[in-house]
This record gives structure tokens, C-alpha cells and sequence, in this order.
């Protein structure tokens, strides 16, 4: 914010601890500091206590909110953070610094609130930054209640399988109709399990109304997705019956022309009772246990795919050739990785054949030599740079031995990627980025297609 350098903050640091003050008392008092600091910058060192007898003045005599506001104005507060954050996280920064002025609003509207004061609320209360992502590919962790009302191409569904509740102890029922002028139950309960007789309809219907509510959160939670819903869980002792794995593992234990009807029956949810909806598709995957994890502890997860309409087997297959491409090593049998990649990837034989073809045929083709360690310095896949605040990810990145020339690798099914305007650019600038980072050396691109070939762009 000040503009000082790591050289300026050490001395900075030393005139405060040989004089037994504060850096805040240091910068007040620049005008007494040390040799080193006016060597350094004395100009520098008085307009820091400058504008810091500032902003105490006006923490002193004006709100929280407004003081702040004059701060944020004058030393350009936003701008200033924004430029020192890295590319990605620059939009994140600029919205927590205005969620710290909407703070300041929050205790008692702002007004007859001191710093004091401001600074205790902001310790011990649960402050919301606003959800809004900087960039469509930030993963943002919310709650379902959180999530009402926004949407997202994937969502993901923690821990979904949970244990069986116990029954509530020391607990109030209460079971007043909003039509009634008085509760028509008011009850102390030791324990919901052991409750008397003369309290069992209200109970039940307290018990019924938690279930419908645990419904309506489920059907907002699977709803925030566009086209994708992943739910996942872990094993548990006694699980719950009603909880969202079971219900999801159920419909999958049914045939495709059951799922309407079981989906109407379980969630009554008529609002996604639209033809893409009420025919969606989804699958049980079970992962394998690690050695150090128990069987108990074993991972699982359902995908749920709101677009069933959409044929992605060319996709997944696409997808498939990538992994087995990413795990290649030079002398190691592709066909021992299909198994696993075609169960990831959901591919039926002669589609796990296709994607195994397509691997095979690019690692013995043009491109070949890209994995002879004879000929490359460097090598690695999915290599993921940063470039003008996009994450980009790129398939194989290597460095030719006898030229010292980079080569950005391409993987494509498509045998003539270079004529696809947006693939061609894409690559493009995946080579601008690597040329940023190594601008004295000499950087290529191609297309590594499945036929073998390896065209350069």
C-alpha cells in the first residue's frame, strides 16, 4: 500500500527494536528515525506517518465505514492489492476488501459504532463474503441453504451417505398450527425415544415434518445443476436410510423406465417434471480401497447426468486416450492401464478399444519421439500455466535435445485440428504462454492427432 521494499521494512524493523517501538511509533515518528531509514528513504518514511496520522484521525472522528472509504480512496486501497495478487486470485481480493467496507455496515447501520468496537464485532462475528466467482472456473464450498438460487455446470454432493441419527434429548416440542392462537402441544422431552403416550401424534408429526424438510433441501441441493450432479459419501456402520446415497442407490437398483415414476414418488418434485429431467440418467461408482484404508472407509459416488439427451461416448472416448496418454511411459503396455481407464470412463469394450487404438497409434507415430528420452531434455503432461488470468492446461510439453527447442503437444482425435479455427488459436496460445515464460528460447506447437500424425501450426 506505502510502496516500501524488503530492504526498507528490515531497517524499519531494526530502528523499532533498538528504540523499544512499535513500527506504528517508528513511521509516527519518522522524523526522529534512525540513520539507515533517512539513508534509505526518509522521504518515503514521512509520508507513510503522514498518511498514517491520517487515517487515525479519521478512525478517530468519522464511522468505521466512512474513514475506511477516505483510506480506500486516497491510497488506493483495492487497486493497489489487486496489482500485487496473482492474476487468479486478483478478483477474490477485490471482492474481500469491499466486503470489508460492507462489514463496517453491518453493526448498528455503521453509525455509533468506534474502531474499538468494530474491530471486536469482526473478531467474533461469522462474516459473509459475497459468492460471486472471479473466474467460471473457481470451485466455490457452500452450503445447500448457501446455494439457493444459484447455478453451476457441476455440482458436487459431500458426504451424502451419513449415519442414522440418534433421537433428540432435552429437547422442547412445540406444535402450534399457525391458524391456532396457542400451541396445541408444549412439551419438555428427556429424550424423544422414551416420550410418553400423550405426546406421540405431535412427535410423529414433528418427525414427518423433518423428513419433508430434509427432502426440499435435497431437491434445492440436486437442482443448483446444469448438467451434472455428483453425489459422494463414504461407507458407514448404520446408515441412514432416508439419506440422500440411499435414496440415489436405490433408483440406480431400478430399470430406466422406472426412474419417473420413483422419482415423483420419493421427492414429489413437479417443478423438474420436464423431458430432460424426468428421464435423466445416472451411475454407481464404487472406488477401489486403498491398502491403508478399511473396507468400511471405503469411497463411493453417484453421477448424475441432467442431460441425458446429449450422446458424449466421442468424448469420453477423447478423454480416455488423454489419461492413458498422460500415464504412458516408454516401454509400458498401454492395454494394462485399459481396464481401469475404461471403468473411469464409463466405456463399454469396443469403446475402451477405440480410446486404446488412438493412444497406441499416437505414441508409435510422428510424434514418437517425444517420449525417447534420447531426444528430450524435459518432459511432462498436463502442465498447467497461468497466462493473462486463465489456467491453462496443456497435454505434453517437452524440450527437443538437439534443437533445445520447446514443443506444446496437442493430443486430437480430430485428424485435421489445425482447419478448426478454435483449436487452432487455443494451441496458439498455449505456445504464447510458454513463449512468455522462456522468451529466449525457441518455442513450437502441433497437433498430435490420432492418426498419427503430428501437425505443426
Amino acid at each position: 500500500l506505502l510502496g516500501w521494499s524488503d530492504a526498507q521494512l528490515i531497517a524499519l524493523s531494526m530502528e523499532s527494536k533498538a528504540s523499544s517501538q512499535s513500527w506504528f511509533d517508528s513511521l509516527l515518528n519518522s522524523e526522529h528515525a534512525a540513520q539507515e531509514i533517512r539513508r534509505l528513504n526518509a522521504d518515503l518514511a514521512s509520508k507513510t506517518g503522514h498518511k498514517l496520522r491520517q487515517a487515525r484521525h479519521l478512525l478517530q472522528t468519522l464511522p468505521p465505514h466512512d474513514a475506511l472509504s477516505i483510506v480506500y480512496d486516497q491510497w488506493q486501497v483495492i487497486e493497489r492489492c489487486m496489482a500485487a495478487a496473482p492474476a487468479p486470485l486478483r478478483s477474490r481480493v477485490q471482492l474481500s476488501l469491499q466486503a470489508l467496507l460492507q462489514a463496517a455496515l453491518q453493526a448498528s447501520g455503521g453509525r455509533f459504532l468506534t474502531p474499538h468496537a468494530w474491530v471486536r464485532q469482526l473478531k467474533s462475528a461469522v462474516l459473509k463474503t459475497p459468492q460471486t466467482a472471479g473466474s467460471p472456473q473457481a470451485v466455490r464450498l457452500m452450503t445447500v441453504h448457501g446455494a439457493k438460487g444459484l447455478e453451476a455446470h457441476t455440482v458436487l454432493l459431500l458426504d451424502s451417505n451419513t449415519a442414522a441419527k440418534r433421537a433428540k434429548s432435552l429437547d422442547v416440542l412445540v406444535d402450534w398450527p399457525g391458524e391456532s392462537s396457542a400451541p396445541q402441544t408444549f412439551a419438555f422431552l428427556r429424550s424423544e425415544a422414551t416420550a410418553p403416550q400423550c405426546v406421540a401424534a405431535a412427535l410423529a408429526h414433528e418427525t414427518q415434518q423433518r423428513e419433508r424438510e430434509e427432502i426440499n433441501a435435497l431437491y434445492v441441493a440436486m437442482t443448483r445443476a446444469k448438467v451434472q450432479l455428483v453425489i459422494s459419501g463414504h461407507e458407514v456402520s448404520k446408515p441412514d436410510e432416508r439419506c440422500p446415497w440411499k435414496r440415489f442407490e436405490a433408483l440406480a437398483a431400478q430399470d430406466a423406465d422406472a426412474i419417473e415414476e420413483a422419482w415423483h414418488a420419493d421427492f414429489a418434485a413437479p417443478a423438474v417434471a420436464s423431458s430432460e429431467a424426468t428421464q435423466a440418467s445416472f451411475f454407481i461408482q464404487k472406488l477401489p480401497v486403498a491398502g491403508v484404508i478399511s473396507a468400511r472407509s471405503a469411497i463411493k459416488s453417484i453421477v448424475f447426468n441432467s442431460s441425458p439427451t446429449i450422446d458424449d461416448t466421442a468424448a469420453r472416448i477423447g478423454q480416455a486416450m488423454h489419461r492413458l496418454l498422460e500415464l504412458y511411459r516408454p516401454g509400458l503396455d498401454l492395454s494394462s492401464l485399459a481396464p481401469s481407464v475404461a471403468i473411469n470412463f464409463r466405456l463399454s469394450l469396443e469403446q475402451s478399444a477405440q480410446a486404446l487404438q488412438a493412444a497406441r497409434t499416437i505414441t508409435q507415430g510422428e510424434a514418437s519421439w517425444v517420449w525417447d528420452a534420447e531426444k528430450i531434455d524435459w518432459q511432462s503432461n498436463e502442465v498447467e500455466l497461468i497466462a493473462q488470468g486463465q489456467l491453462l492446461r496443456l497435454d505434453r510439453l517437452v524440450k527437443e535435445t538437439a534443437t533445445q527447442t520447446w514443443w506444446v503437444l496437442d493430443y486430437k482425435s480430430n485428424p485435421a485440428p489445425q482447419r478448426v479455427a478454435e483449436l487452432a488459436a487455443q494451441l496458439k496460445q498455449y505456445q504464447e504462454a510458454v513463449q512468455l515464460a522462456n522468451p529466449n528460447e525457441g518455442v513450437k506447437a502441433a497437433f498430435v492427432t490420432a492418426q498419427g500424425k503430428l501437425i505443426e501450426v
